[in-house]
């Protein structure tokens, strides 16, 4: 009896196999199994998801926070490692963020109010937040690598949520330029030295958090300041905003985050009112939204008005649903959302009427056949959240 004839896939499976069998930490799955293998921290609002195009951020991809000065990027940074710290495994674990804090300038108060009352009455030892000031780019660099190195060898379960913020990258120098500016009284190349550093820094992490099996549960954040602004070709064309650091580290992140504001609200209720605009998305395309800022006020102490603040994502949903970047014609085959000018929503399709925005994200979310048309109408790709 013939044998069955081999086909074109078996046959070359056969001769990959063969051409890497002598091969170190080498993995070849196909595009059902690398998607498979794709989970991260679950994002609660619709307008992160729009975002950054994903149900979740998948973890061991870098994303990168830019903007000029005063800009909220260190607040947002502080959103992202209390969600990624509030995480539970289903056996569990909670999650632990790591600040590596190069620019000293934290306002406890403003970190308190993401993480609630979690950090309250907690040692180093035990918080689940852990803050790590360091003087130069090397040092944080050597503990955002060895934070993947050792997490690699001391939970092989994968069953703890990790969140890395760099704050930021563009915050210190490097030893070198230390070394020179006490030499020669000069930086001389600083800023290569620097960007050297940040390339090593993207290409051994990428190397440590991607073995070729289910990528390390770990979220790593780099804010940048930004940089010189480029043009995106011929004299006429307009200029882009690219961040601080190496060709490297774009080619490595999936995701960048351009960040401007304004000021709103009044002196009794002072905000800022910021453009989340994804300068680089290779989930989906370029894309953005606006978030309010508000600071907490604390009405029973007069002598620390202003507490710490919250980041109005609901509110950025109603405004997402009730303008949206797709067809306003094709929306209204599935939701009619209004926002009026004093914050409240009506939906008819989720039965409310002038409600608090936060209500029309619950009740988005409870009406699971209504939340899946919208993510395709918004093309937003489901991922793995970690716990599901």
């Amino acid at each position: 009896m013939a044998k069955p004839k081999k086909g074109t896939s078996d046959i070359m499976a056969a001769a990959m196999e063969g051409l890497t069998s002598g091969m170190s930490g080498f993995s070849m799955c196909s595009l059902q199994e690398y998607e498979d293998k794709l989970w991260g921290i679950g994002l609660p609002h619709f307008s992160q998801q729009y975002l950054f195009s994903t149900t979740a951020l998948p973890f061991s991809c870098p994303i990168v926070m830019f903007a000029k000065p005063g800009r909220c990027k260190s607040t947002l940074g502080y959103y992202f490692a209390a969600l990624v710290a509030k995480s539970k495994a289903a056996g569990g674990n909670e999650g632990v963020s790591y600040l590596i804090d190069t620019e000293h300038k934290i306002s406890p108060n403003l970190v308190r109010s993401f993480f609630e009352d979690d950090l309250d009455q907690t040692t180093q030892q035990h918080s689940r937040l852990q803050i790590l000031p360091v003087n130069s780019l090397n040092k944080g660099q050597a503990i955002a690598v060895a934070l993947a190195a050792n997490y690699k060898k001391k939970c092989p379960e994968r069953n703890i949520p990790v969140c890395c913020i760099f704050d930021s990258i563009s915050g210190a120098g490097t030893d070198e330029s230390a070394a020179k500016m006490e030499k020669e009284g000069g930086i001389g190349r600083g800023v290569t030295d620097s960007a050297l550093r940040n390339k090593h820094l993207f290409e051994n992490w990428s190397a440590l958090v991607n073995d070729g099996k289910e990528d390390l549960p770990i979220l790593f954040f780099c804010i940048s300041h930004e940089g010189e602004q480029i043009s995106t070709g011929g004299p006429h064309m307009p200029s882009a905003p690219k961040p601080k650091g190496s060709n490297v580290m774009q080619f490595k992140t999936p995701t960048m985050v351009h960040i401007t504001s304004q000021l709103i609200g009044s002196k009794t209720n002072p905000g800022i009112r910021l453009k989340l605009d994804t300068a680089k998305n290779s989930f989906g395309c370029k894309r953005k939204i606006n978030l309010d800022f508000r600071w907490k006020p604390t009405p029973d102490d007069p002598l620390n008005p202003l507490l710490g603040g919250r980041l109005d994502w609901a509110r950025a949903t109603a405004e997402l649903l009730a303008d949206p970047p797709i067809p306003k014609k094709t929306l209204d085959e599935y939701i009619h959302v209004s926002l009026s000018d004093d914050g409240f929503v009506t939906c008819p399709e989720l039965g409310l009427t002038k409600a608090p925005c936060e209500e029309l994200e619950i009740a988005l979310h409870l009406n699971q056949k209504l939340y899946d048309q919208l993510l395709g109408l918004f093309a937003v790709q489901k991922i793995k959240a970690f716990g599901e």
